[in-house]
């Protein structure tokens, strides 16, 4: 999934990979042309030399210096003049939240001072990335374009722009892929680019092609910029004068100092009240990557139905799909850094479905299913999706006429996103998620089964989009992928094995620590009623502070008849689909668990005991 928000595609009618993109939102008008004319007669610009080739190295989701493929083809030529560039733009329609957009300025601010140690610099521009593009190509007299291609539809249609700009301009663009382990199109040339919708058809196809490569080491120089910042502005600014076009952007930010990593307060978002526990950047990537690794036995046993969604010292998990998904931390450096531990422990490891590098397989999986599916991030234009009646229907489609129960829904779906469900479980998660815009895939995986196919019956969409919104770690493919999984919109056909939303924790958490830090109003409450806590007694409540209705809410449903209502309605669906998604099978190797934190269906498939609480698993 190019960075985010620097250079999607435009699409409001479906789930982007991160933003909608707003033209204007760094309009020429917000500076006077006088004061761009000022800068260019008060700066002194040497001429760049024309007799050598110019190359931008344009970093979108490879935010990092070792295994960067697109800097190490321009490096390749020692005497390009390399001009490293992000391109960011202001978040906009809710696609991209706070928490979310910290991380992302962090692994900028990061990366710029990796490269400011090997002697270049990061210039860092504002706007939308094909105006920004059309204004600094021919202003710094740029030949050579690099940068790392994706996959996802709307992001091929996005750089088939560039490269048609680019050919018109004379510049020579190299594309390169790293974002995967394989590429997907290698992938799909085995079916003749028909979907894969198996698990372990995949995993065949896959080891019918060659290993990875071994990762690349960061390079130990970046040559210099050839010019200042303030030179490259004032070169801007003249072509600003030339170009009077109504869409140019004013790019470089501050003119005293320019080309800077933004703060969140020049996008008009609030800085969260607490850091969330992951950081962004390579540098803290590498190091939790490390950290984890020193623990061989734990990589080398690791199978992730055995983590903790409860954890609230530490993760149970590796917690590097956000470093993985901005691309912090190489695919390849991740794979090969686990395969050597693994090695060491041999016959140790279970199947591939629960095993460290099977989580990125899974990551693979999904790539290769978006690519081959037209309309992957909808209802109604995926051919896989099954088209079920919501009773909320996908963001967009409640804006027409509501009857009461779809009114009723939206209302569940706001307790659902404010973690006010009065399900103590639920509604931790649901917090931990706003708060840190990460949870353990098991915790996600609640509260999706929760919203969609379990208790709600909310379209599928709606979380998926909430999630865009609040996770560190969203990745298109990714989220969308495990939403049709969870919601039984796809893939997934055992649709009754339903999570109980207070019963479920409890093998993890029997005190109730996790529910205790993230809904603070029950950390007086026993751990006899702390999982149900509208079954205590009126002097139990209020002998914890806690009255239910008042200082936590009632359930917003009937755990019991929902979950019998919504079976009901899937029975009907499953029974009479005509979707492709009918045919689609659960793979033979076990239940889906997708790289740190996304969700997935539950992996183990025993029923519970029979109590007082529904069935789940």
């Amino acid at each position: 999934m190019t960075s985010a928000p620097d250079d999607e595609a435009k699409r409001d009618d479906s789930l982007g990979d991160f933003l909608t993109l707003e033209d204007a939102a760094f309009a020429d008008e917000n500076i006077p042309l006088n004061v761009l004319s000022m800068a260019t007669e008060n700066e002194s610009v040497p001429p760049l030399p024309k007799q050598r080739r110019h190359a931008l190295i344009w970093f979108r989701k490879d935010l990092r210096l070792h295994d960067n493929l697109a800097l190490q083809a321009a490096l390749h030529d020692p005497e390009m003049l390399i001009f490293p560039i992000y391109i960011i733009h202001k978040p906009v329609n809710k696609r991209c939240g706070p928490v979310r957009f910290q991380f992302l300025l962090e692994c900028i601010e990061d990366l710029s001072s990796a490269i400011a140690k090997k002697g270049s610099e990061l210039l860092v521009l504002r706007g939308e990335a094909i105006e920004v593009l059309k204004v600094i190509i021919p202003a710094w007299g740029i030949t050579d374009l690099f940068y790392e291609g994706c996959v996802m539809p709307y992001a091929v249609a996005r750089d088939r722009e560039v490269k048609r700009m680019a050919e018109d301009l004379n510049v020579r663009v190299t594309e390169t892929a790293g974002r995967t382990l394989y590429h997907p199109q290698d992938v799909l040339q085995k079916t003749n680019g028909a979907a894969i919708t198996d698990f372990s058809r995949f995993l065949s196809l896959v080891q019918e092609l060659p290993q990875p490569p071994m990762p690349i080491a960061a390079p130990s120089k970046i040559p210099a910029l050839p010019l200042s910042k303030q030179q490259l502005a004032t070169l801007i600014g003249a072509r600003r004068r030339v170009d009077r076009g109504p869409n140019t952007s004013i790019i470089f930010g501050d003119l005293a100092n320019p080309f800077t990593v933004p703060k969140l307060g020049e996008f008009g978002l609030a800085t969260p009240e607490q850091h969330s526990f992951l950081y962004g950047g390579e540098t803290a990537a590498l190091a939790r990557l490390d950290a984890f690794c020193a623990d061989e036995a734990r990589v080398g046993r690791f199978e992730k139905p055995k983590t903790s969604p409860a954890c609230i010292e530490r993760p149970s998990t590796t917690a590097l799909s956000a470093h993985i998904g901005y691309g912090c931390l190489s695919v390849r450096e991740f794979f090969y850094r686990i395969m050597f531990i693994q090695l060491r422990f041999p016959g140790q490891q279970g199947p591939p479905t629960v095993t460290l590098d099977g989580q990125l397989l899974w990551r693979e999986f999904f790539y290769c299913f978006a690519v081959a599916v037209p309309g992957f991030d909808t209802q109604k234009s995926n051919p896989f999706c099954r088209q079920i009646n919501w009773r909320l229907p996908e963001p967009g489609a409640e804006s027409t006429k509501l009857d009461d129960d779809a009114k009723h829904a939206k209302e569940q779906f706001q307790a659902w996103t404010e973690g006010r469900t009065g399900f103590p479980w639920i509604d931790a998660v649901m917090r931990q998620i706003e708060q840190e815009g990460w949870a353990h895939h098991l915790g996600r995986h609640a509260v999706a089964c929760f919203l969609t196919r379990g208790d709600l019956y909310i379209s599928w969409l709606q979380g998926a989009h909430f999630f865009q919104e609040k996770l560190i770690d969203m990745d298109w493919a990714i989220n969308i992928g495990n939403w049709l999984w969870v919601s039984s919109s796809c893939f997934f056909n055992d649709y009754k094995l339903i999570h109980s939303p207070s019963l479920f924790v409890q093998k993890w958490d029997p005190r109730g620590e996790y529910i205790k830090k993230y809904v603070p109003a029950l950390r007086k409450m026993p751990v006899k009623y702390i999982f149900e806590p509208w079954k205590a007694p009126l002097s139990v409540q209020r002998a914890a502070n806690c009255l239910i209705g008042k200082d936590y809410p009632f359930p917003i449903v009937d755990h019991k008849s929902a979950v019998k209502r919504c079976i009901q309605w899937l029975d009907e669906v499953h029974g009479n689909t005509s979707s492709p998604a009918s045919s689609l099978r659960t793979s033979s190797c076990g239940s889906l668990h997708a790289e740190d934190g996304q969700d997935a269906p539950c992996p183990e498939r025993k029923r519970a005991r029979v109590s007082p609480t529904p069935v789940s698993n």
